[in-house]
Parts: C-alpha cells; structure tokens; sequence
C-alpha cells in the first residue's frame, strides 16, 4: 500500500477550528478557519454544486473536436475550473501563509509522472465537521507547485490537456475522504456466493434506454450481466409503494446481509457492492429524494425521502463498523449530486450512509451527471477493478480515459469517502 503524500485534517484547540496539512516527512502548516474563512468558505461551498454544474454544461455540449471551435470551448472551461479552485485557495490561505503551504506541497508532490504514479491525499474530518467533509480538494490548482508543468498555456492539443488537468488532485492523485473514526480497514471484496461476489442493484429502470451517441447502455444492466456478480433482481419492481420501498431499503443498507425482498432473508454473507442508478434531487427547502421509479402509463412514480431513510436507521439502531465479521460493501451511488454536502444543514445522502451503513467505501457525484457519460464512468471503474486495480487506482484510470478517448475532463464530478484500496 501506497503511503499517504499529504493528509488534510480538521484539528480543534478549544473553539477555535484548523486546517493542518501535513506531509508525509514531517512538514506541517496549520491555518485557522477563521469566522470570517468559515463564512466565505460556507458560501463559495454551498454555490459549488451549482458551479459545477455550469462547467459540467460546458463540457458536456461541446462540438466534435473535429469543429474548428472545439479546443477554444475547451480551454474556456478549464479557466472556469482553474478559477473555481483557486477561489477556494484564495479564501482559505493568506500572503503570509501561502508559500509555506506550497513548500508543503512542493514535498508531498515532489517531481514526477503523477499521471502513472498518482499521489495520496486524504482528507479526515470529526463527525462534528461534516461542513468540511466535501472541501474540493480535487479541483485546487496545487499540484504543480514547482512549476516542473510549466507555465499555464492555451489547450489547444491532447499534450496540453493532459498538463491542464494534471494540475488538479482529481488527476494527478487519489483524494480519499473520511470521518475520523473506526472502521472496517479490510481491503478485499470478497467472492462469497458460490465463488461469486454479491452485489444489488437499485436503479431507476428510464435509465435502461440506448444512448445513440455512444455504444454504452445502462451501467445496472451491464452490472447484472457480469459473471464476476451474483445479483439479486434490481430492484424496484413495477408495483412497490414508498413506505414498504423505504423499511426494504433502509433495512438492506443498513445490515448487507439482508435481501430486498417484502420477506427479508438474512444470509450468511453481506453484499459487497450496492450500486443505485437513479435520480437523487435536492428541493428547495434542503431535503433529498431519490427517484427510483418514473410515472409511466399505470406505473407510479416512486420516490424516497432521504429523511424518511434516515428514520428508518434510528428505528434499527445505529451500527458500529467491524460489530460482525461480514466486511462492508462499496456503495456506487451514479445518482445526480449524490456526493454534495447540504448547505441548508441536514444531512446529505453520503453524509447518511457514512453514518449509518457499514460500507466500506462510498462513490458519489458532486453535481447532476449526464447520464450516457456517467455510465461510462461507472463501467470505466468496474472493468479497473476487474483488471485487479484497487479502488482509487480504478477511479483515477477512469478519470484518464475520459481524457484520452473523448478529452472530457468528466472524472472530476466523482469523489471518493472511505477506502481507496478495496479490490476484487
């Protein structure tokens, strides 16, 4: 396992909150959230889901690179990335300040082919600053800080995009984040029924039509195809209602062991990886709901209140990590803004499950996807981890081959909370 370049984590001294970088040689930098920081950070983090969207627009409506605009509409959304991050870095540290935190970086990220040998970062934050939990470290323009990329220069070739986003952690390292608190450190997901791994696949079955830009088809279909997987039916069917949908689900997420059926079994082993293709939104007044179903002729829609959710972990009673010996699952969650901290205070959908599940790792989005291109991604992942990539390796390998085949620096949309090294 690949030591940890850099860990960012949030420490206390009474009332007062920092952020202390530290690299793995020994180097520290402390820089205080101030009231004033917190504010502007709080603000710059609660408009980030929307900024990220608008680049995800740009990006995801640009011409066939064979159009004389295509490089230029590329270039224009790198800046808006760039400016993103640097806003952060701006409002985070001062004049006096930043050149130690960069001679911080310069030692944690040294020299070298960060494209084939990512760096680690990780951020770990209490479960009392869960505001911090999605600081985006993966879009700070950081990792260059010696300026062995050069100077910052027009995208206008495939050689000049790799070194544009090589600037950014999302493609030049592994960002892992965590709640600093015990957990399952098992790395492997187990092949534990008949050989085969368990999986469950919740997915919203709009998301099953072709795509006629791209051969892919729905990531839970290919998913249920695998040979590697033994999958129960997807789930929901035609006919289930929101509150018998919620106690299957809650009960299923947080105990593995259990089937999603209307007579739950409980069997001997634990899922190893629970995938949701659906829509996830986020309402005005701060709540969540994940769409599972579509209205459709006689067929309901079906939704699920993440609040309602949560209520139904309460009911079951919170569970700590390792209080059995079934090892966790990997939770895909290819759902829109499944990642996103919520800025009206209630708990987000990552923030739920990194509470009240078992899981192992969690993979979510941090905007609304498109979605031929996030099944892709999800596929792009599974197939790193069937070639026997450990999870972040997978993701990173994923993020490159956006880049190489379609010059879409779509990756970055997908962070990673829990382990970077759990493999097939």
């Amino acid at each position: 396992m690949q030591p940890t370049d850099l860990i960012v984590t949030v420490i206390k001294d009474g009332a007062r909150r920092f952020l202390l970088f530290s690299q793995v040689g020994g180097k520290e930098e402390k820089i205080e959230l101030t009231e004033r920081t917190t504010h502007a950070l709080g603000e710059l983090s609660k408009h980030l889901p929307q900024s990220l969207h608008e680049f995800h627009e740009q990006i995801c409506k640009f011409p066939n690179r064979s159009h004389k605009s295509f490089w230029s509409e590329l270039d224009a959304a790198l800046y808006h990335l760039r400016s993103i991050g640097s806003e952060f870095i701006v409002n985070l540290v001062d004049r006096e300040t930043k050149p130690r935190l960069y001679d911080i970086f310069a030692s944690a990220f040294g020299i070298g082919d960060r494209r084939q040998n990512p760096a680690r970062i990780s951020l770990i934050v209490e479960s009392t600053d869960l505001d911090l939990l999605s600081f985006p470290l993966e879009l700070l323009p950081i990792m260059d800080p010696t300026n062995a990329l050069g100077p910052i220069e027009r995208v206008e070739t495939d050689e000049q995009l790799a070194r544009a986003v090589l600037r950014f952690p999302a493609f030049g390292a592994i960002v892992t984040r965590q709640i600093a608190r015990a957990f399952d450190g098992r790395t492997e997901l187990e092949r534990c029924a008949e050989g085969r791994m368990p999986i469950k696949i919740i997915r919203n079955t709009g998301f099953y039509q072709k795509d006629n830009r791209r051969t892919t088809f729905s990531d839970a279909e290919w998913l249920g195809s695998q040979p590697q997987f033994v999958a129960e039916e997807p789930w929901p069917d035609h006919v289930i209602d929101a509150p018998s949908a919620v106690a299957m689900l809650g009960r299923c997420l947080h105990d593995p062991r259990f089937t999603l059926s209307r007579e739950p079994e409980m069997r001997g082993y634990g899922d190893q990886i629970q995938h949701f293709s659906c829509h996830c939104t986020r309402h005005d007044d701060g709540s969540e709901t994940l769409g599972l179903r579509d209205q459709e002729m006689e067929v309901k829609a079906l939704g699920i209140k993440l609040a309602s959710l949560g209520a139904t972990f309460l009911d079951a009673g919170k569970r700590e990590a390792n209080s059995n010996d079934i090892a966790g699952p990997l939770i895909f969650l290819n759902a829109c803004g499944s990642g996103a901290i919520n800025p009206k205070g209630r708990l987000s959908l990552v923030e739920l499950l990194l509470n009240w599940t078992p899981a192992r790792a969690i993979v979510a989005t941090e905007t609304p996807v498109d979605f031929p291109l996030a099944a892709r991604f999800a596929r792009l992942v599974y197939e790193g981890l069937f070639a026997g990539l450990p999870l972040g390796r997978a993701m990173h390998r994923a993020r490159w081959r956006f880049i190489d085949d379609e010059q879409l620096p779509f990756g970055l949309f997908y962070s990673l909370y829990g382990s970077s090294e759990l493999r097939f």
